[in-house]
């Protein structure tokens, strides 16, 4: 059994532009990936939609959207590929720094190596 990716819109920012409102500009996405022992990561990211040139005749109200229509958008701005190639849903990791703070240093625990963050 291979890998599962699961691509899902967590939340969109909807905006007026000209004589249309409720335009979906931002969307929040999830891809989760599964793997053969079922356990799941996730990734988080936002785009930015281009919102420009709105024309009634392609136009489709935030009402008649479907959330795959939606995923596809995000599909088109973001590396797929890239994104889930980096979910490793089988292999065990462990982050010791939560969060580096300008201008202090990160040790390496396995090796004692000093980076300056």
């Amino acid at each position: 059994m291979a890998t599962t990716y699961e691509w899902s819109v967590a939340q969109v920012e909807l905006i007026p532009v000209g004589d249309f409102r409720r335009v979906v500009h931002k969307c929040f996405w999830k891809c989760a990936a599964t793997g053969d022992s079922g356990k799941t990561v996730e990734q988080y990211g936002v785009v930015e939609l281009d919102v420009n040139n709105l024309n009634s005749e392609s136009f489709v109200s935030f009402d008649n959207l479907t959330e795959a229509q939606i995923v596809e958008w995000i599909k088109s701005k973001v590396a797929v590929q890239s994104i889930e190639s980096g979910l490793h849903p089988d292999v065990e990791t462990h982050s010791f720094v939560n969060a580096a703070v300008p201008g202090t240093v990160a040790t390496n625990v396995d090796s004692g190596e000093e980076n300056p963050a």
